[in-house]
């Protein structure tokens, strides 16, 4: 009897063993070790659980907000491990995020039914095996008992870094959570879950392909292919172009109809160049010194016509003719010059004048009056 006994203590104890080994792999769910404890994590052993509230997400300051129903179920399933107690409360909350998302949690409210609003600051990550666990707690002065848990919101606020859900959790399509109790025979009750994450709608489906052979394009009469071109002069090289015409003025409002466009003005010519300096004005050439007139020689006294004997001579231009005293002047004894018979030397060699007529010369003999 003694041997059943022992035999009987030691089956217990490896299957207290077995299951001690059971409760250390980690969340049975998803397969990963979350959360990391030697709890009792299936939710057939607890009467609580979690499911998904609502989602929020601030595009402009980069925030977002998810909640979570905290469940309390009527009863659970007995097994080798105790039931946890109908009165027990929830103490703590853990979420598993990605790594390097520590400090995306600000804060945590917790919301009741009646629509009281208390916010959690204690919020700490802490390292399990190369991983970070985001923990909530404590949480027992409003989840007491089970029916302070029934229907109550655990709300988290995240910011940057990991400001949305997709980048806060540590699986992209659902976030693993664990609620914990009392901890009594040296383990706690810690029922895990999962709560699929709301994911961006997806785009539009693709329009169906027509069926092969049932096409509706009309075909298209067969041409034969074109002979080859001759080839092309090169392309002369563009025109420069034109600056972009004002734009119109915008019309008045009293006028009924807008001004008409301007047309495009056109394109500026290039500017003539620059004129040459006129060359210098060179003075003109000095004209040649007029030759004086040729002086002319005196002309000689005319000599008197010959006039017939017994005829005076005419008097001289220069005296004037006066009437002829019948007496001559007895006391002169010289002879009147203009009685000299012999003539002038200067008459003879001076040149005639041809206008007047010329007369052979006369001696003339003086005259005495009786």
């Amino acid at each position: 009897m003694a041997q059943r006994g022992a035999s009987f203590d030691s089956a217990l104890l490896l299957a207290l063993v077995a299951g001690l080994a059971v409760l250390a792999q980690g969340s049975y769910l998803t397969g990963t070790k979350f959360p990391f404890e030697n709890c009792v994590q299936n939710t057939k052993f607890s009467p609580f659980s979690a499911s998904f509230h609502s989602y929020s997400v601030n595009m402009t300051r980069n925030t977002s907000t998810f909640c979570l129903t905290l469940n309390a179920g009527a009863a659970c399933t007995p097994g080798p491990y105790r039931c946890c107690d109908p009165t027990a409360y929830i103490n703590k909350l853990k979420l598993f995020p990605a790594l390097g998302c520590r400090g995306s949690v600000s804060t945590v409210n917790v919301i009741t039914p009646a629509g009281k609003n208390y916010s959690v600051s204690s919020i700490y990550f802490e390292p399990h095996q190369g991983f970070d666990i985001v923990k909530v707690t404590p949480l027992r002065q409003w989840l007491s008992d089970r029916a302070s848990i029934q229907g109550v919101r655990v709300c988290y606020n995240l910011r940057r870094p990991c400001w949305n859900m997709a980048l806060f959790s540590f699986n992209k399509r659902q976030i693993e959570y664990s609620l914990y109790d009392k901890k009594v025979d040296n383990y706690e009750c810690c029922p895990v879950g999962v709560i699929g994450l709301p994911q961006p709608p997806s785009p539009p489906p693709r329009p169906p392909r027509p069926p092969p052979g049932n096409t509706t394009e009309p075909l298209m009469p067969f041409e034969p292919p074109a002979l080859p071109s001759a080839p092309s002069p090169p392309n002369e090289p563009d025109p420069p172009s034109e600056p972009r015409a004002p734009r119109p003025p915008s019309p008045l409002p009293p006028s009924p109809r807008p001004p008409p466009s301007p047309r495009p003005s056109p394109p500026p010519r290039p500017s003539p160049p620059p004129p040459r300096p006129p060359p210098p004005v060179r003075p003109p050439p000095r004209s040649p010194p007029s030759p004086k007139p040729p002086s002319t020689p005196p002309r000689a006294p005319r000599s008197p016509p010959p006039s017939p004997i017994g005829i005076s001579p005419l008097p001289s231009a220069g005296n004037p003719v006066g009437p002829r005293s019948s007496t001559s002047d007895p006391s002169s004894d010289t002879p009147s010059s203009s009685l000299d018979p012999s003539p002038s030397p200067d008459a003879s060699s001076s040149n005639p004048d041809p206008d007047q007529p010329s007369y052979p010369s006369v001696p003339l003999t003086p005259q005495v009056e009786p």
